[in-house]
């Protein structure tokens, strides 16, 4: 025999920050009844997101420390990034966040500092011009004498 769920109950988890999934698991009950029952008091995802511990300050994975450079540089500028604004460590060492360690450039100027533009153009390099020796060897027109 099933259990007769209390409305409050339901309510009183999902305020204490428990996720709709976590509660339906907690309660054996189907995920979209908590959401019918706790739409009056859902909350923004963003403030879901909040109530989620935050990642430890010591970790050293590269796309955390990219963020918090980003934060970083944007509490220094006192204005956020815009998407196609990147920070370059100036020094490689993307844990070391230090704001004299920190520039903003643009797409181009970030890619030109991590693989600089060659200074010879392509068609005047020595191996493109081996290659296209033996490339244009090799091609032969259809004759057009017959």
């Amino acid at each position: 025999m099933t259990r007769k769920i209390c409305r409050t109950e339901v309510l009183e988890l999902y305020a204490s920050g428990l996720s709709t999934r976590q509660v339906a698991s907690k309660l054996g009950i189907s995920k979209s009844h908590v959401h019918k029952i706790c739409r009056p008091i859902t909350r923004e995802r963003r403030d879901a997101l909040l109530l989620r511990l935050p990642p430890p300050k010591d970790t050293k994975h590269w796309r955390t420390c990219r963020q918090r450079a980003r934060r970083v540089v944007e509490k220094h500028l006192g204005r956020k990034l815009d998407q196609f604004e990147y920070v370059h460590h100036i020094d490689e060492d993307f844990t070391n966040n230090d704001i004299s360690n920190l520039e903003v450039l643009s797409p181009l100027a970030h890619s030109h500092r991590h693989r600089p533009p060659n200074p010879i153009p392509r068609h005047l390099r020595p191996e493109r011009k081996a290659y296209m020796r033996e490339y244009l060897k090799n091609y032969r027109r259809p004759n057009e004498s017959a």
